[in-house]
């Protein structure tokens, strides 16, 4: 399970059309591109910046952004404007990590936010502390704060349900 199944799972908790849960899908799976382009064209630089989000505990994106002037998500969002990718799409992994600073609402954005939120949650649980990352502020923003308890159930039933499959 990823940020790609958790963003198409809330999609579908919210009875979204099959066109919106793949749209939420192709966010979830293309949102990190920019960590990529980055490692293979600066490796050096890139695994001092990962290196210096663990040691003082910051984000990887702010980092990113101090060092380069850039984030992973507004490369792998411009890679995706200019290879034609629907602009929801594009916004969604522009602002997956700072929704708030979209100029519009997107029910997609919210999606691959909080789904890339569960993911790290997930991912980081084995950690003494680990911190959300959801943008509360945001999702009450958009009136849909109410819907978070909702979505992290249709996720961790997407969870269960992936386990027993694979068993």
């Amino acid at each position: 399970m990823g940020a790609s199944m958790f963003a198409k799972t809330i999609t579908q908790a919210e009875n979204n059309q099959k066109e919106s849960m793949d749209d939420a899908f192709m966010a979830g799976i293309l949102h990190d591109l920019g960590k990529l382009v980055l490692a293979q064209n600066l490796p050096k630089q890139y695994k001092t910046v990962m290196d210096e989000a663990r040691q003082t505990k910051r984000s990887l994106w702010e980092v990113e952004y101090d060092n380069f002037g850039v984030t992973h998500a507004e490369i792998a969002a411009y890679l995706m404007g200019l290879w034609g990718m629907k602009d929801t799409v594009v916004e969604a992994i522009a602002f997956h990590h700072c929704p708030k600073k979209s100029p519009g609402w997107n029910g997609l954005l919210a999606a691959a936010h909080t789904g890339n939120a569960f993911d790290h949650e997930i991912h980081l649980s084995h950690l003494e502390e680990t911190i959300s990352t959801i943008d509360a502020a945001y999702l009450e923003n958009i009136d849909m704060i109410d819907r978070l308890p909702v979505w992290q159930s249709a996720c961790r039933n997407s969870i269960k349900k992936d386990t027993q499959i694979a068993k």
